[in-house]
């Protein structure tokens, strides 16, 4: 049997829509046990398949995350209880630190390979929540662009041949995703830790973003405002401390302060309609300051 594909298809849901007001507003029903499926040249992945009914079940869901089990969760679960189909897959690796990314594409691959196979399923739509959400992003991305998405000079850590021909999915739901592990592991680093000795006694109290002294605010309802001072603080640690509100250097765009939000949304504006879309809506919004005193800012 032959079913016409889509073209794929990015989704992009940045809060989790399984809460308990959307389960209200759709009549729950009792949730059979699911269907133990092996995926895998040597069934090395466990996973629970819910069939679904309606005419919803021709849409199906592979639900995946590389370390946590995801059988019986919320996402899984309530797309089930709304008719969809619902591929659900265990943790492959016991922690962050063990995962094998080009494992995780391969085990993504035996998933919608599987759901392909099945006769009444004519779309398949990968489902990514909190570093789930990042897998599945990588995996769509390889298997739309090949080997040179995750081949390229750039790459720190470049995919092997294996992932070549990988089955794309029709769309991709980001749950709470976060950006990515390298993103979120940079974000995590502390840069008053001197020594990483696990204890906090080997710290910079000077560099600390949670010390009061340096411009912390306690209140959870206000922004913290820190003192220009850090900015020579920093120096010692930094290739170069640019003192400006918006900073765009290619793949990287940063900003200041709270206030600067501003200019951060006018200048992704320029960057991605034109000057002219951005001095329109400057205008619209009275706003006429447009900070550019560093070649390295906007």
């Amino acid at each position: 049997m032959t079913t016409k594909r889509r073209k794929p298809v990015l989704i992009l849901i940045l809060a989790s829509l399984f809460t308990a007001g959307w389960l209200s507003r759709v009549e729950a029903q009792a949730t059979p046990p699911a269907k133990l499926v092996l995926l895998g040249p040597q069934q090395q992945l466990i996973a629970g398949l819910y069939e679904g009914t309606g005419p919803n079940a021709s849409t199906a869901v592979l639900v995946f995350h590389d370390t946590a089990n995801f059988i019986s969760a919320p996402p899984c679960v309530q797309l089930f209880q709304r008719g969809f189909t619902a591929l659900c897959t265990d943790a492959p690796f016991p922690s962050t630190g063990q995962v094998v990314w080009d494992q995780v594409a391969l085990n993504i691959g035996y998933g919608v390979s599987y759901l392909r196979s099945l006769p009444s399923i004519q779309h398949v739509v990968l489902v990514g929540h909190s570093g789930g959400g990042a897998a599945m992003a990588w995996y769509q991305n390889v298997a739309e662009n090949g080997l040179a998405a995750c081949q390229a000079s750039a790459r720190l850590n470049p995919c092997g041949n294996n992932l070549a021909g990988l089955p794309p999915a029709d769309g991709v739901v980001l749950l709470d995703a976060i950006p990515g592990l390298a993103f979120t592991t940079l974000s995590a680093l502390d840069a008053s830790v001197v020594e990483t000795d696990g204890l906090t006694s080997q710290q910079n109290p000077s560099l600390y973003l949670f010390n009061s002294a340096n411009g912390y605010n306690t209140d959870p309802n206000q922004s913290s405002t820190y003192s220009r001072a850090i900015y020579k603080e920093l120096e010692p640690y930094c290739g170069a401390v640019v003192q400006e509100r918006v900073v765009d250097e290619g793949d990287i765009i940063t900003s200041g302060g709270s206030s600067s939000a501003i200019d951060t949304g006018l200048h992704l504006v320029q960057r991605l309609a034109g000057a002219d879309a951005r001095a329109r809506i400057a205008t619209q919004m009275d706003y006429p300051y447009q900070w550019n005193r560093n070649p390295r800012a906007i």
